[in-house]
């Protein structure tokens, strides 16, 4: 009996002696793997994984990534915003090819967009002001009607 109470004893000792040990182990890293982002416009912006990187097009070099699921968003004002998703394996290396596309945008497009942040006429506090002075004055004229002819009203 004495001799399992301390085998347990000495090897729950070994076991938290080399348990924390092994949080210690080396990972095997991955290769890393990289993206090229070839785009049709100089100046676009390239987001990847939401904003984590930003950069400007055109970029000469490929990125380094961590191997797995990635976004990326290239975009130019008046062009189309080109998205991708992608997963990408360890040590792979990846070519993209981003097509922006001018957007045409009409003179009746931009009198709208340009009307859009506009209030309606009752967001507006004149409107309002306007609307109760004139049923003040439909109120008060009511009233001057009443007093003119000099009859009252009785109810029972």
């Amino acid at each position: 009996m004495k001799s399992i109470v301390v085998w347990v004893l000495l090897s729950s000792f070994v076991l938290n002696l080399c348990l924390p040990l092994s949080l210690f182990a080396i990972e095997p890293s991955l290769p890393s793997s990289s993206i090229t982002i070839i785009s049709n416009t100089d100046g676009a912006t390239v987001h990847i994984d939401a904003s984590k990187v930003t950069l400007v097009t055109p970029i000469t070099e490929p990125l380094l990534v961590e191997p797995g699921y990635h976004m990326i968003r290239v975009e130019k004002e008046g062009f189309t915003t080109w998205r991708k998703d992608m997963i990408v394996s360890p040590g792979e290396q990846m070519t993209i090819e981003a097509i922006l596309l001018p957007i045409e945008v009409t003179d009746a497009q931009k009198k709208a967009f340009k009307n859009m942040d506009k209030k309606p006429i009752n967001k507006r506090w004149w409107f309002w002001v306007i609307v109760l002075a004139a049923v003040g004055a439909a109120i008060a004229g009511e009233t001057a009607d009443d007093d003119a002819t000099g009859s009252v009203a009785i109810s029972w």
